[in-house]
């Protein structure tokens, strides 16, 4: 009887032991995992881009840019931002929060370039997110919803590793074609554009309020068609315009610009293996003729007139690539070259006038 009993009580104390281990077994499964999806959130989606050269210098990327208002305009807004920041910092409420950008202005003035130039300069993490492709109702919605949420949890996770109480930018999201999903009402009862301008207002808000460290830059070709709630302090505060070169000082400048980008891809052996790399180990060689040449061409100025450096770049990089397996590279046939780039561009944009 009593050997029944003690028999019992061991067959028990065993059952309970294994509940037990399996309880704590289970615990340590949840915790493995909830670190792993943490150490691994900024995988999550692969469409989030760590910046290497983070420097917090606005100036660092002037040599991008040759149209001096948007130079101007950002100088202005950088200055503000560090206002922002240290009196954040200090919990003071003397400044508001850093101002969103939107920068606006006709298509391939570089907008969308500037907007990713910015991001790399100032902040750790950044997304593009373009929404003029969504396509079903509601779908906008769901997808604004996972790009701020997405954004919230990097910046928690940037939060507890932060050593110095110092407010900065850990995150930007870049809204390309903005005006996608923020049109002004349209009147209509139920229009799912509105409901699309009313969530992205939302999302904004709380970020606003809620998450000092999250920089949101917009571009749009079309900011009058934006829902002007959109444009108030606490959203989209400062707008930038972007227009096209049109000066021959400015036509100038972007080719001298052009000449140092292509110096500085020959001045250190890092630069140069990069190039190698990237290039399918061509070297280059350009001479100090081709530049003046195409200074002096009458049609350098018609070509370039109504574009900007960002087109003049691409295009450049384009030739070379082209080239690089003759190593020959000549004015008139880079002149050549760049008209055709400029008629696609024109092309595209009579056709997306005639679409509106």
């Amino acid at each position: 009887m009593y050997q029944y009993q003690d028999y019992q009580k061991k067959k028990s104390w065993t059952i309970s032991l294994k509940k037990l281990i399996l309880v704590i077994f289970f615990f340590i499964i949840i915790f493995i995992l909830l670190g792993y999806s943490e150490e691994n959130i900024f995988n999550k989606n692969e469409n989030w881009k760590k910046t290497d050269n983070r420097t917090e210098n606005i100036e660092d990327i002037f040599d991008l840019i040759i149209q001096e208002n948007v130079k101007k305009e950002l100088k202005n807004w950088d200055n503000f931002k560090k206002l922002s920041l240290f009196s954040l910092s200090k919990e003071s409420s003397e400044f508001n929060k850093i101002d969103n950008i939107i920068f606006y202005g006709p298509p391939g003035t570089g907008k969308t370039f500037i907007s990713e130039e910015i991001a790399k300069v100032f902040s750790f993490y950044y997304k593009e997110a373009d929404f003029s492709t969504v396509i079903f109702a509601g779908s906008s919605e769901k997808k604004q919803k996972d790009l701020f949420d997405e954004a919230k949890r990097i910046t928690k996770k940037l939060r507890k590793g932060k050593k110095e109480n110092k407010t900065e930018i850990f995150v930007t999201v870049l809204l390309n074609e903005i005006d996608s999903i923020a049109q002004r009402s349209s009147g209509l009862i139920n229009s799912h554009k509105d409901g699309e301008a009313t969530s992205l207002m939302k999302n904004i808000d709380d970020v606003y309020k809620n998450y000092p460290e999250i920089l949101l830059i917009g571009t749009t070709n079309r900011i009058e068609s934006i829902d002007e709630a959109l444009l108030r302090p606490g959203r989209f505060t400062r707008k930038i315009f972007v227009p096209y070169i049109t000066d021959e000082k400015e036509i100038e400048l972007m080719i001298d610009k052009l000449r140092n980008w292509l110096n500085n891809c020959s001045k250190t052996e890092e630069n140069k293996e990069k190039w190698k790399n990237e290039h399918n180990d061509h070297s280059f060689n350009i001479g100090n003729n081709f530049w003046e040449e195409i200074k002096k061409d009458e049609n350098t100025k018609k070509i370039l007139h109504n574009t900007s450096f960002i087109f003049l770049l691409e295009s450049f990089k384009k030739y070379l690539s082209s080239n690089f397996e003759k190593n020959s590279f000549k004015s008139e046939e880079f002149l050549t070259f760049l008209k055709n780039e400029s008629r696609k561009i024109f092309q595209k944009k009579h056709f997306e006038t005639k679409l509106r």
